[in-house]
């Protein structure tokens, strides 16, 4: 939708001076193209360029030409959902850029580290516990993946997941187990994949040596022996709920 004049004078200042802000603050890294309107940034292991529109940011959001990460492959996607949840109205560069970098980080941690290095830093009959954050667990094809660890991790790793908004993920075992189904999971590319908490002990369950699938939050504590032994507070404190 076309804006009046002055709210397009309005766009025009707000974004200068956010781009004052970011080339402040990135220095080295920061390009703006004023011909085409477009900001390029350059980081260590990746590369992204948005278009501004006329409307920015007051009634748009910035737009994704490329985005690309440490192996070169295309991260469009992946940003361009993080950009759909950000408000219009509001200055939003910076946290368009930091979503960039989180997803980096994220790619680099999932290709970067092999399941024998992760191995040789630990000791070999060592024990793990991980809460796991999603924005979202909905894909069957990644229940069964959380459900189904691969290798020795088969027999050996126990928990519980909770599909949904947000999705849950508590797995505990030998070390090496849990640290390989992890780093498998972070390898199906999640919108948003966060270890919350990790700890060398393992915790047991109510259900035995398996991986379970609940409905609920209350489930998931529920599911831990010894719940009121401090894990329960562990487990919400992970998942940020007083």
């Amino acid at each position: 939708m076309a804006l009046p004049h002055a709210e397009h004078q309005a766009c025009a200042d707000e974004f200068a001076d956010e781009l004052a802000l970011l080339e402040a603050m990135f220095p080295e890294e920061i390009v703006y193209d004023s011909k085409r309107s477009e900001i390029s940034y350059r980081a260590e292991d990746g590369t992204l360029q948005l278009r501004i529109p006329p409307e920015y940011p007051r009634a748009a959001r910035p737009e994704v030409i490329t985005a690309s990460g440490p192996a070169k492959q295309d991260l469009r996607d992946h940003l361009l959902y993080r950009i759909a949840i950000m408000e219009v109205g509001e200055p939003v560069l910076d946290a368009v850029i930091s979503a960039f970098l989180d997803i980096i980080t994220a790619e680099r941690e999932a290709e970067g580290q092999s399941q024998e290095t992760e191995v040789s830093t630990r000791e070999p009959d060592g024990r793990k516990t991980v809460i796991i954050w999603l924005h979202h667990l909905l894909a069957t094809s990644k229940r069964k993946h959380a459900l189904a660890p691969e290798g020795d991790a088969a027999t050996s790793v126990s928990g519980v997941t909770k599909p949904g908004y947000p999705g849950v993920m508590l797995f505990s075992g030998p070390a090496h187990a849990v640290d390989s189904h992890v780093h498998a999971l972070k390898r199906l590319r999640w919108q948003a994949f966060q270890v919350r908490h990790e700890a060398n002990q393992e915790w047991k369950f109510k259900h035995g040596q398996s991986i379970i699938e609940v409905e609920t939050i209350s489930e998931v504590v529920g599911a831990v022996e010894d719940e009121a032994n401090g894990k329960r507070e562990i487990i919400l404190a992970a998942l940020r709920i007083k």
